[in-house]
């Protein structure tokens, strides 16, 4: 069984290619190889994912951000092309890491968004094509290949589209990770990169779940189409809601207007104020924001600002490219993400000592890599916990045992490695076929199993391992409400007991009717049992509980799961 991943998505033909969809010819910054300049390089590369958190102080200007050392950076960083995952067994085993050398390694996911066709993945290919990541000859054939299908543009984003699927039908589909080791400030920076497309909207909120910082694309050629009219708010929605450390806004495709400052500026405005006036509530993390102008296709302020010999106009800009600014955001203190809980008496206090206890693990599986009768491959998130080569596990809701046979992150074997990480290969030996957005626990959470009779929507609920629950009902507190516009436009009523929604939560999702709707609380009953992340009224947040519920494909509220 091949790769599983929006199996609860459907392909449209409505969702193109994230190309830069250009017919106008560029020059190359190179004969060898467009758009790189490979000298110098520093740092190491490779296909893969991790995960942290983190916050800091910084100024929401880009070029007004403090301590940047330019001596520090990182300006053309050197990446091994041939740090690929099936590289597996050259690899050496790594032994058993201790807390604080885990503590000490910094992790960072960036999710991309944005609307369809805004350049996402071009701007990503383009930057691993600078950073020396993908080989001379692999570059220019990606062009010749594109080219003979009438679309060059798509070279660089092939970089990350590189499916079968996806390349024949010329869109994108499916979450793509791709790692950034920085040996300088012991970090890995982890890129996401997520469809764009409004019927794949569920995908892009599954990552950004996962992230702990966002990168949006915004096309300032067609900026109302996008932001307007598209998904961009839904993107930013989905940002501030994880609840991320840091959003970088990418101006792209400026060489479209030819660099015009005024243009710019009115969109940073617009989309300053959209925050400040419409998110506030979801801004609760006073998020970072930072704006960068780019042009993903011809490579302007991407990794170095002299990559590209270039005519456009764009002196007024004097902040750092992107690839420098996540060179500095990975230098900077994080936020592990988890908030204390004073309060003894709280529901929510054993979390505390489960952060703290290594022995206890809560993860859940972000893609499945391959699976036969006796052993599953797959990508994982893990929440937090030790996972170890050797232990059990208990898969939910199945409730079935499996066993972690080999974790690889960075090209390299672990025999054990701390949450809260992206880890993007673990093997497990495994009897069922799971699916995508499974919890995997340690045994040793599931040793207290009882009926939570408290008399509430979940009264017949497992309590696995609190907040864990195995459930057919699930209450929803209602926190930002989405496309109200399209719905009254539309004449759609939709918090109507008896209506047939599908929640989307931790890489799953389920069919639910709404049975009750008070006070922004929402009601929903399933048919099949499902595994719910639900916690008290306490302050304690973690994304596991965030769900977004939609109606007939169109987002109408983002809630977190309560008891």
């Amino acid at each position: 069984m091949g790769r599983q991943r929006s199996k609860h998505l459907d392909l449209t033909d409505d969702d193109y290619y994230d190309g830069y969809d250009s017919e106008n010819d560029y020059d190359y910054c190179s004969e060898d190889e467009p758009g790189s300049n490979n000298k110098n390089n520093l740092v190491e590369f490779t296909s893969k994912k991790l995960l942290t958190n983190k916050k800091n102080n910084i100024n929401l200007e880009t070029k007004e951000i403090n301590n940047i050392d330019k001596n520090g950076l990182v300006i053309n960083p050197k990446i091994k092309s041939n740090n690929l995952l099936n590289n597996e067994s050259n690899n050496k085993i790594k032994g058993d890491i201790n807390v604080d050398m885990i503590s000490n390694f910094r992790n960072y996911i960036f999710v991309i968004l944005g609307h369809v066709d805004s350049g996402k993945s071009t701007l990503m290919g383009h930057l691993f094509v600078n950073l020396g990541y993908v080989e001379k000859s692999v570059i220019r054939k990606y062009f010749r290949e594109s080219e003979n299908v009438g679309k060059s543009s798509f070279a660089y984003a092939w970089v990350f589209d590189d499916t079968e699927d996806e390349r024949e039908r010329g869109i994108t589909i499916n979450v793509t990770a791709k790692n950034i080791k920085l040996d300088k400030n012991n970090s890995i920076l982890t890129i996401l990169d997520s469809p764009g497309h409004v019927e794949f909207i569920p995908t892009s909120f599954f990552a950004t779940l996962a992230s702990n910082n966002a990168i949006i694309v915004i096309d300032v050629n067609n900026y109302e189409s996008g932001f307007i009219k598209g998904q961009t708010k839904e993107h930013i929605s989905f940002a501030l809601f994880s609840n991320v450390s840091n959003i970088i806004f990418t101006l792209n495709k400026m060489d479209k207007i030819e660099w015009d400052q005024n243009t710019y500026n009115n969109i940073v405005n617009n989309i300053k104020k959209y925050i400040n006036d419409d998110l506030k509530e979801l801004n609760k993390s006073n998020t970072n924001l930072f704006f960068i102008p780019v042009s993903a296709f011809v490579g302007v302020n991407i990794c170095n600002k002299d990559e590209c010999n270039t005519t456009a106009n764009n002196n007024w800009y004097n902040g750092p490219t992107l690839f420098e600014l996540l060179n500095n955001l990975s230098s900077t203190k994080f936020n592990n993400g988890k908030t204390e809980i004073k309060d003894k008496k709280c529901e929510c206090s054993p979390i505390i000592s489960n952060y703290n206890n290594k022995n206890k693990l809560i993860a859940y599986l972000f893609e499945i890599i391959s699976i036969n009768s006796n052993e599953l491959k797959a990508s994982i998130y893990l929440e937090y916990g030790m996972l170890k080569v050797g232990n059990q596990y208990t898969l939910l809701p199945s409730q079935s045992n499996i066993k972690c046979k080999s974790i690889f992150i960075d090209n390299e074997s672990y025999n054990s490695y701390c949450g809260p990480v992206f880890i993007t290969s673990v093997t497990f030996t495994c009897n069922i076929y799971p699916s995508v957005g499974n919890i995997v626990i340690s045994n040793n959470n599931t040793n207290h199993h009882h009926l939570r009779n408290n008399n509430n929507h979940n009264n017949n609920s497992i309590d696995l391992f609190y907040p864990l629950f195995i459930t057919k009902k699930v209450k929803v507190k209602l926190i930002k409400q989405l496309n109200s516009e399209y719905f009254i436009n539309n004449n759609i009523i939709w918090n109507v007991p008896g209506k047939s929604f599908m929640i989307y939560f931790h890489c799953n999702s389920i069919p639910a009717t709404l049975t009750l709707y008070k006070n922004n609380i929402y009601f929903f009953e399933s048919d099949v049992d499902f595994v719910s992340y639900l916690r008290c009224s306490c302050n304690h947040t973690s994304n596991m509980g965030k769900v977004i519920v939609r109606f007939f494909g169109i987002t109408a509220f983002i809630g977190e799961t309560i008891l």
